[in-house]
């Protein structure tokens, strides 16, 4: 339910929580004496974040993080306005400027853009250990240990401010997500490097279709990552490396001809023994060798980025970890080793890491 509101006609604020309960459809024509500003116009939406040390502002993809400073409008508003997020107390916020009709819209693009950066930061943080180039060459980039201790998220609520109107008109809007306390410094180095790389990512993958697959195996990889549970760190790990290869055209296993010539044989033989399912089974047979399998779509990958994957990794994710997957799929019991997940998360990073090298992109030394 959104929190509070400020220069908020009665009518308005009833309105925008109306607008919460699905079962009120016809919100404007419920609520007498109703006037709205239809036009679509810019808020600048504001989050409280924790885990990350701000000290000054800065601007990076679409975002600006800066530190709260008391004695700022927007941070006497928000005092005011009795938030109870507790991530507010924080010192760090970000903010987005979203173009929008209500104030709840605003918020709700806000947040999914908020979702999409510290998806981003999050994986440059605690992942960018190490990256290569298309020749082989090994790049260490700057990280230290703290930093993998750091998780980083944006508060419960949203202060949603409509800039377009001379008089001030704000509220804060509720959300729910996890609140931690770890703290992470980054040097301005860092926020280049973190920057560059994503702009880069972007430009390489426009009118590729693998920049949605490798933004959302960098989104899986973040949840495997707050995940306390083994099973659920499993299950997170293995979407990312679906999505990761998603894109990959295994070589057919035979010519079209011979495949057609082999569902010929197989369907005779289903003929003589008089089996009621002969055409199903030739579909299913069709099916197996037409449709290549995810440890397929993993060797294209592999051989057309010239991965370098090691024994050890090849035992962990498709001997042991495979089985263990399956085992979690069908309802089955079963330990999953933790050594054996780390191993997946560092091979994921790496090949996401060869991928982005490979599309064209200069990592920074």
């Amino acid at each position: 339910m959104t929190a509070a509101f400020f220069n908020f006609s009665p009518q308005e604020m009833m309105f925008y929580l109306s607008r919460r309960v699905r079962e009120v459809e016809t919100q404007e024509k419920n609520i007498h004496g109703l006037v709205l500003n239809k036009t679509r116009r810019t808020f600048h939406v504001t989050f409280p974040i924790s885990g990350l040390n701000i000290v000054k502002t800065v601007a990076l993809q679409g975002a600006e993080l800066f530190p709260a400073d008391p004695a700022s409008e927007d941070e006497r508003k928000i005092t005011e306005l009795k938030s109870r997020d507790s991530i507010w107390s924080e010192k760090g916020r970000l903010k987005f400027e979203v173009e929008a009709t209500y104030f709840d819209e605003a918020a709700q693009e806000a947040r999914r853009k908020a979702t999409v950066f510290l998806d981003w930061l999050s994986y440059s943080l605690k992942l960018s250990l190490l990256g290569f180039r298309i020749s082989g060459q090994v790049i260490f980039v700057p990280w230290v240990r703290d930093r993998s201790l750091a998780l980083l998220a944006f508060g419960d609520q949203a202060y949603v401010k409509d800039t377009s109107e001379p008089k001030l008109k704000a509220c804060v809007v509720d959300f729910r997500t996890i609140k931690i306390t770890p703290t992470a410094e980054l040097a301005d180095s860092d926020w280049e490097f973190y920057g560059k790389l994503r702009a880069e990512i972007e430009a390489s993958g426009n009118g590729h279709g693998e920049l949605p697959n490798l933004l959302s195996t960098i989104h899986w990889l973040r949840r495997s990552r707050e995940s306390i549970d083994a099973r659920d760190k499993l299950a997170d790990l293995w979407i990312a490396l679906e999505f990761l290869v998603a894109s990959q055209t295994p070589p057919p296993i035979c010519r079209a001809e011979f495949l057609k010539a082999l569902s010929e044989v197989i369907k005779s033989a289903g003929e003589i023994l008089q089996l009621d399912n002969s055409k199903q089974l030739v579909d299913k047979f069709r099916n197996a060798v037409t449709m290549p399998t995810l440890r397929d779509k993993f060797d294209e990958y592999v051989k057309r980025f010239d991965v370098q994957i090691e024994k050890a990794e090849y035992a962990a994710v498709w001997d042991r970890l495979r089985d263990a997957r399956n085992a979690l799929e069908h309802g089955r019991g079963g330990e999953i080793d933790q050594s054996d997940l780390e191993i997946m998360e560092q091979m994921i990073t790496k090949m996401v890491w060869v991928a982005a090298n490979h599309s064209g992109i200069a990592v920074p030394s």
